[in-house]
C-alpha cells in the first residue's frame, strides 16, 4: 500500500512540474494596429506592474508587438494608455489572464480604428469590437 502511495505522489509532482515547465516557457504576444485612417498617428504607452515598455508612435497601419511569459500564480495584467488626434487619453487592458485566457491563447491582436478597439477572437475567428473611444 505504501508502495502505491508513494507512486501517486510521485506522479502528481511530476504532473505539477510538466504543467509548471509550459506554463513559464509559454509566451503570449500581444500586438497592436493601428488603423484610424487619415495618416493619424496612435501615441501609445504600454506596462504592467513590472514592465514599462516605453511610449510609441504608430504611424497609420503601423503595429507595436511585445511578448511576455505569464505570471505563474496568474493575474498578468499589460494596459496601455492611448492618444490620438481625437482623445486626449484612453486606457485599456492589452492583456488580462483573467479575460484573454481562452481568447488569445498565444497571440493577443488589437485594432485601434476611428470608432473604437477592436479584438481578434482566436475562438471565433473574427474581430469583436471592445471598446468606444469616450465622449
Amino acid at each position: 500500500m505504501d508502495h502505491l502511495v508513494a507512486r501517486y505522489k510521485l506522479m502528481v509532482i511530476t504532473i505539477f512540474i510538466l504543467c509548471s515547465i509550459n506554463h513559464i516557457v509559454a509566451k503570449i504576444e500581444i500586438q497592436i494596429t493601428n488603423r484610424l485612417g487619415g495618416e493619424r498617428s496612435l501615441n501609445l504607452h504600454c506596462q504592467s506592474k513590472d514592465d514599462d515598455l516605453g511610449k510609441q508612435t504608430l504611424k497609420e497601419g503601423n503595429s507595436f508587438r511585445f511578448e511576455f511569459s505569464p505570471n505563474f500564480f496568474g493575474g498578468t495584467l499589460f494596459y496601455c494608455d492611448m492618444e490620438w488626434e481625437r482623445v486626449s487619453k484612453f486606457s485599456f487592458d492589452a492583456y488580462s489572464e483573467e479575460r484573454d485566457v481562452d481568447q488569445c491563447r498565444s497571440k493577443c491582436m488589437w485594432l485601434v480604428a476611428e470608432e473604437g478597439i477592436y479584438r481578434w477572437s482566436d475562438r471565433n475567428g473574427f474581430w469583436a469590437f471592445m471598446f468606444f473611444w469616450p465622449s
